[in-house]
């Protein structure tokens, strides 16, 4: 009975030894190159928040992000934002 027992016990150090993997390997970062940043998803399309006509185009902004170049200068110009915010 002890010699299964025994046998039993090696076979299953012997099956966990072989599917370790060394950790520092996998997990550590190639020397002199920075970790890969996380992904982030792409976020979902919002509406538009702002709208200007000029010169008989429509510029549209969510107000997200970097301001675009016509709306800045727009509120360069004196304007604030709530002059050409969409209401609804």
């Amino acid at each position: 009975m002890d010699y299964n027992r025994d046998r039993r016990h090696s076979a299953k150090a012997k099956t966990k030894a072989q599917t370790k993997t060394p950790k520092a390997a996998s997990k550590a970062p190639a020397k002199g190159k920075p970790a890969a940043a996380k992904k982030v998803g792409k976020r979902p399309t919002i509406p538009p928040r702002y709208r200007l006509e000029i010169d008989g185009q429509e510029h549209l902004w969510s107000g997200r992000g970097r301001t675009p170049k016509v709306f800045q200068a727009y509120f360069d110009a004196g304007n604030s934002r709530e002059s050409c915010e969409i209401s609804g």
